[in-house]
């Protein structure tokens, strides 16, 4: 078993993989990195260098290029890289695993923090409207499939921002899902 972690300060991280058997310790890339997702035997990252998204093996190795456009918030899904383009108004665009095809699914106006997290093969973006804050769910290709007014989710199943970095939702005050914004990294529990 292994642990693939970032390490270092607030200028340069590194990304690195601890052998939880050997307790032993290697440094995967010597790249600055932002954000990464291990998925399939490879690593795929965002350099903080040119915010670019990138993938290597497991051992640092036959490193490629995925995506030149500026992206954070990688997630994988259905062998499939899903990311907000920074250079197209933090879009979500559909990457394939080996960078070769992407598209445009979805758009971000309208969304509030640009955020969107990807659960039960959903998306779910926040929106604004001026009366409500809500979820608008797609579906992997960004196709719409419903709306979530957080007024409704705050009977019973609820959102909630326990600080700035930090998205949820949960039921009947059980998490179901937990994200971070700057790692972006989900729980389910």
């Amino acid at each position: 078993d292994y642990l693939y972690y970032i390490e270092g300060d607030s200028f340069y991280n590194k990304l690195h993989i601890l052998d939880l058997t050997t307790n032993k310790t290697k440094t995967i890339t010597d790249e600055d990195v932002k954000e990464f997702t291990v998925y399939n035997k490879y690593i795929y990252y965002v350099s903080n260098k040119d915010n670019q998204l990138y993938k290597v093996n497991i051992l640092g190795k036959e490193k490629q290029s995925i995506f030149t456009d500026k992206v954070e918030h990688i997630c994988i899904e259905s062998d499939v890289i899903y990311a907000s383009d920074i250079t197209d108004g933090k879009a979500i665009y559909r990457i394939s695993l080996d960078g070769k095809e992407n598209k445009k699914i979805l758009s971000m106006e309208n969304s509030l923090m640009n955020l969107y997290i990807i659960a039960n093969n959903q998306i779910g973006i926040l929106k604004k409207k001026i009366s409500d804050n809500y979820i608008c769910w797609y579906d992997l290709e960004g196709n719409p499939t419903k709306n979530t007014s957080l007024k409704e989710l705050y009977s019973g199943l609820g959102i909630y921002f326990p600080n700035l970095t930090t998205f949820g939702i949960y039921d009947n005050n059980k998490v179901l899902i937990n994200t971070n914004y700057k790692r972006f990294v989900f729980e389910e529990i």
